[in-house]
């Protein structure tokens, strides 16, 4: 009898949150923001994005399948201007596939392409959202999409 030695190894460690990253990314832009702007400026730039990014991925949902597709195109291409500055960068790269899907893209990698962008800004909405010192409410549910998503929202508090 001849003993072996086994080795053992430890488990890989886990694989990083996205949201973590994501959430690194977007305090890294805001800190940039903040040494330029008063705090106030950095506010309004926040929640005018999170308004205008939920309008524009209605908007998106709503061309879904329909032959607008220079439109969708568009669209794609508001939002992924405005993410690098806040530093959404996986939001921004997924509206820049959507952008390109939608000039060459089928229907379905269209699609697949709209429900990542919007997944990725349901991810981000709600840390931006803590940035802003916004509790849920209905604010902060205009802001994710809800039905009720003409409701004002409070800039410049915070």
């Amino acid at each position: 009898w001849v003993p072996i030695k086994i080795k053992l190894e430890s488990p890989p460690p886990p694989a990083p949150d996205p949201l973590d990253h994501t959430r690194l990314d977007l305090e890294q832009a805001i800190g940039r923001l903040s040494a330029d702007l008063d705090p106030e400026l950095v506010h309004e730039v926040l929640t005018l994005f999170l308004e205008d990014t939920r309008v524009r991925i209605a908007e998106i949902r709503g061309l879904s399948g329909s032959a607008e597709r220079d439109q969708l195109r568009n669209a794609a291409h508001r939002i992924k201007g405005s993410c690098g500055s806040l530093g959404a960068t996986a939001l921004m790269n997924a509206c820049e596939r959507l952008e390109d899907l939608a000039q060459t893209g089928t229907r379905e990698e269209v699609d697949a392409a709209i429900a990542q962008v919007s997944r990725l800004f349901d991810e981000i909405a709600p840390l931006m959202r803590e940035f802003l010192g916004l509790s849920p409410g209905p604010a902060a549910d205009a802001l994710a999409g809800a039905p009720d998503g003409d409701a004002p929202l409070p800039i410049g508090e915070g």
